[in-house]
């Protein structure tokens, strides 16, 4: 895909990321109560739920939500996986870029904001 000076390229892997958060967004404002200018924590917060003591649920009741929100996960790791050696090679983190060995321990593991071994 060929961006212009008003709409940039986007690689596969990004386009997957834009693609998936569309769909998540697109899920939210199909509810009744949606806020108009809902961030990612307000979606999550709206399906997930908080508990009293104010930290979140682990996990939402609504299948489609956790459908949506496990392909944008999926889409980032892609992505980040994609970046990560780049992330290295230009200096912004120093270290080892050899990522394709750590497991993913959880949805919201990143090897751009994993400490160094």
């Amino acid at each position: 895909m060929r961006g212009n000076a008003r709409t940039p390229a986007l690689s596969p892997e990004a386009r997957a990321v834009f693609d998936a958060g569309r769909e998540l967004w697109r899920h939210y404002h199909a509810q009744p109560v949606a806020l108009p200018d809902a961030s990612f924590y307000d979606i999550r917060a709206h399906f997930q739920g908080i508990k009293p003591n104010g930290h979140m649920n682990a996990d939402s009741s609504d299948a489609t939500y956790t459908a949506l929100v496990g392909a944008l996960r999926a889409a980032e790791r892609a992505l980040a996986a994609k970046l990560a050696p780049k992330v290295y090679e230009h200096g912004f983190l120093k270290g080892d870029p050899v990522i394709a060995d750590k497991p993913y321990p959880d949805a919201t593991y990143s090897p751009l904001l994993a400490a160094e071994d």
